[in-house]
């Protein structure tokens, strides 16, 4: 066999040593750049949560500063309330003296007088818790009479003479005793709220015995 010589200065020769500095130098740089995302990535996701966190802070800071000026600004002050009230007081007040069952009183008054004694006069307070009556009568026990009859009736709470004392009749002489009548005062405390009934509105007579009002007279 003819031996074969090889001259290897003839021949590219490929170094493996600068292959794997190269290689380990890319994987370096992987690693490198696998680790500089991924710690991009949590710092991002950090400040994220912390934005979230902020935000979500924040959003009930606003929602709590909005429900307090909102229950501010609704809320009414105490000076806001006592004028309502007032207000509310009066109109009731004028609507319980409007609807005032005058005719239902009468009535019923007319009803307890005897016979031989009339009223001359007649008045309710302002509070509409006293009724105050003058009159005469041609006998005192018709006074007596009247007075029981009152009493008897759920309206009234008490009945007081306040003047009782001899009149004249109209057109007869003085100092004739013989042509005089008895004439009276009486003051009566009222329950006004037993003058209304079903037909009426309930509070009516509350209303009347609770605000004040220029007194009538008939």
């Amino acid at each position: 066999m003819k031996q074969i010589d090889v001259n290897l200065a003839t021949h590219d020769f490929f170094d493996r040593r600068l292959l794997t500095v190269l290689m380990a130098a890319a994987a370096a740089l992987s690693v490198l750049l696998t680790g500089v995302t991924i710690y991009r990535y949590v710092d991002c996701r950090k400040q994220l949560s912390e934005y979230s966190v902020k935000m979500e802070r924040t959003r009930e800071l606003i929602s709590q500063k909005a429900r307090q000026r909102l229950e501010t600004e609704k809320k009414p002050g105490k000076e806001d309330i006592r004028r309502l009230s007032a207000k509310t007081a009066a109109i009731n007040a004028i609507i319980a003296r409007d609807t005032f069952p005058w005719n239902r009183l009468l009535d019923q008054l007319e009803r307890k007088l005897p016979e031989g004694l009339s009223l001359e006069s007649f008045s309710l307070s302002d509070r509409y818790d006293k009724l105050t009556m003058t009159g005469r009568a041609d006998a005192a026990h018709k006074i007596t009479f009247f007075v029981r009859r009152l009493e008897e009736w759920a309206l009234i709470k008490n009945t007081i003479i306040q003047d009782l004392g001899l009149r004249p009749i109209a057109g007869a002489d003085m100092a004739d005793t013989k042509e005089s009548e008895i004439g009276f005062t009486l003051e009566c405390m009222i329950s006004i709220e037993k003058l209304f009934d079903s037909r009426d509105p309930a509070q009516m007579g509350r209303i009347l015995k609770q605000f004040s009002k220029p007194g009538d007279s008939h």
